[in-house]
């Protein structure tokens, strides 16, 4: 037998962290191009559908690491909010 099959050190799989780190990506991601969006495009009004925007992404992002019970859907909720909350503060300066 190869020694590299049968050894316990390879059961670990690496795609299960990568996966988890997907949902914070793509979470960041959406938060960005909605962001992106809202601020350039809508000028008047931008700003304060942005913040209703990233409150409502916040929530859904707690209440589905409630459902799913996955720590990274809350992780990136709060990854969120801590974003979004700084760049409504930088625009409001």
């Amino acid at each position: 037998m190869n020694e590299e099959t049968s050894s316990p050190e390879k059961d670990n799989k690496p795609g299960k962290d990568n996966s988890q780190m997907k949902i914070a990506g793509y979470n960041l991601l959406a938060f960005f191009i909605y962001g992106l969006i809202l601020v350039a495009l809508i000028q008047g009004g931008g700003l304060l559908m942005f913040g209703f925007l990233f409150i409502c992404h916040v929530i859904f992002c707690v209440c589905t690491a409630i459902v799913t019970r996955k720590w990274i859907w809350f992780l990136s909720g709060v990854l969120i909010l801590i974003i979004g909350f700084s760049t409504c503060a930088g625009f409001i300066r």
